[in-house]
């Protein structure tokens, strides 16, 4: 199972709910989300992985982000985490208690704070939890554990992925069963630092996933060239576009082409410019997508 780490922001949410809409999503991708903000667009996008009975975890006690701070919230999603298809997920820090826990499967999640490790176990032990995502293997039996990394390399300068054009991103899908893992997470295209708003930027970067020949996932950065300044964002878009357009069309017999590299394609090849947006949203939709073809080949049917 594939659990990536989303925060709550909007184009993330309109990347899972289309993602969901289009049955894109294998049943093994189970996106963790943690909200950051009590909007209408995280209650629709709960609401249409219900409706598709397509398996979603939601973070009960966000770190992040001002959703834990709104009192009387004009969007509403405790009914809609009663779903079957909802799975609670709690982070472990210096605030959890095991109080906090319902009675049905849960999640922890271990990334940032470790308890003492009897208590933890303890912990494990006195609740229904069928599900740790951990990054030390001791916390936890293998078989609940879900290793989660965040292999994504982060610059501070977008224009300075023109000199880190390829790199590694991940071989978990190929090990964490090997491994004993029952699953594998990360942060997909967006790291795990979280920032409240994004910053202007002299340059446009597109990260887009593929597998190599021995199906490890590796990252492409298709970098802008004409970084002077903060204007033309569209033009420098179409820079990067047209890096990734001659890219596919070298390697397509090697590529999975998914709905989200698609779409970014047709942008390219009409030559328009979506918005930051849109292009960030179609980047995380590729990602995934690309995993769940992943898994409808390698596991059975049934799953």
């Amino acid at each position: 199972m594939y659990f990536p780490y989303i925060r709550s922001k909007q184009f993330d949410l309109l990347a899972l709910k289309e993602l969901t809409e289009r049955q894109l999503l294998h049943p093994s991708v189970i996106p963790l989300i943690e909200p950051i903000k009590d909007s209408a667009a995280l209650k629709r996008t709960i609401t249409s992985f219900i409706k598709h009975e397509q398996p979603l975890a939601i973070i009960a006690n966000p770190e992040v982000g001002e959703f834990d701070r709104s009192q009387d919230k004009l969007h509403d999603i405790d009914e809609l985490k009663l779903a079957p298809t909802i799975l609670p997920a709690f982070i472990t820090n210096q605030l959890f208690t095991g109080s906090l826990i319902s009675g049905r499967h849960n999640l922890l999640i271990t990334n940032r704070y470790t308890a003492n490790l009897s208590q933890f176990q303890s912990l494990t032990s006195d609740y229904e939890i069928s599900h740790i995502s951990i990054q030390d293997p001791r916390m936890a039996p293998l078989s609940q554990a879900i290793s989660l990394h965040d292999p994504l390399t982060v610059l501070k300068n977008v224009e300075d992925y023109l000199y880190e054009e390829d790199e590694f991103f991940s071989d978990d899908h190929l090990f964490y069963l090997e491994d004993g893992f029952q699953g594998f997470s990360d942060y997909s295209i967006n790291g795990a630092t979280y920032e409240e708003k994004g910053f202007p930027a002299k340059a446009v970067a597109l990260h887009i996933l593929y597998f190599d020949a021995y199906q490890n996932l590796r990252i492409k950065h298709f970098t802008s060239d004409n970084n002077q300044d903060y204007t033309n964002p569209g033009g420098k878009f179409l820079e990067a576009a047209n890096k990734l357009a001659r890219w596919y069309q070298k390697y397509q017999d090697q590529l999975v082409l998914t709905y989200g590299l698609s779409e970014l394609l047709l942008y390219q090849q009409n030559q328009k410019f979506p918005g930051l947006g849109v292009i960030k949203k179609l980047s995380l939709m590729h990602h995934l997508e690309l995993v769940s073809r992943y898994f409808q080949q390698v596991l059975p049917k049934t799953l």
